[in-house]
């Protein structure tokens, strides 16, 4: 939880994402539902799909109890996130609101979700399709359409659009000042 407190500035106070934050109840019962399913009885994983649902309809957040979750995932907001079966995250990840973890549809393949690294910030709305690693402190932008690898410390936005050193370079020094995701491209 102090993680919380150092990553999300909303939070003022220790207790205050385990009494208030609904993304930190997702994760919690997320967590639940994923020793169940990993135990490979099918009545427990029953039980772990009933979580799934439930929490689906409490907090606004479908993370599959296949799913694999670090530590320190802070899911900022919470409402409309999808983590699919097959995906993981890695620990110290800030995620925002509408984010999709999701297949590309291709049938007929198991693993097809992805896999993000640690340290990884993925802004609102954004999508990210298919089996593909998101390595570690990689920055997905707002709206952003990821459906290719993104290496550790790079920054995406738009669709595919990988931002170049010097074009993030240039977008930070324009921004320095300001607390914010926003990049004029």
């Amino acid at each position: 939880l102090d993680w919380c407190i150092e990553i999300d500035p909303a939070t003022k106070f220790l207790m205050q994402p385990f009494l208030y934050f609904k993304g930190f109840h997702a994760v919690q019962v997320q967590r639940i539902s994923h020793a169940l399913w990993s135990n490979d009885d099918p009545g427990e994983q029953m039980l772990a799909l009933a979580l799934q649902s439930r929490s689906c309809e409490e907090f606004s957040v479908d993370a599959h109890p296949g799913a694999v979750l670090k530590h320190a995932i802070l899911l900022d907001h919470a409402s409309g996130i999808v983590i699919g079966e097959s995906a993981s995250i890695g620990h110290h990840c800030y995620i925002l609101h509408g984010v999709t973890l999701g297949a590309t549809g291709k049938s007929g393949l198991w693993d097809r979700h992805p896999k993000v690294g640690n340290r990884v910030k993925i802004g609102a709305g954004a999508m990210i399709l298919g089996n593909i690693p998101i390595a570690d402190g990689a920055v997905i932008g707002a709206s952003a359409i990821v459906t290719v690898p993104v290496n550790s410390g790079e920054t995406v936005v738009g669709i595919n659009k990988i931002l170049s050193a010097q074009a993030k370079g240039q977008a930070e020094a324009k921004n320095a000042n300001m607390d914010t995701w926003l990049y004029e491209i």
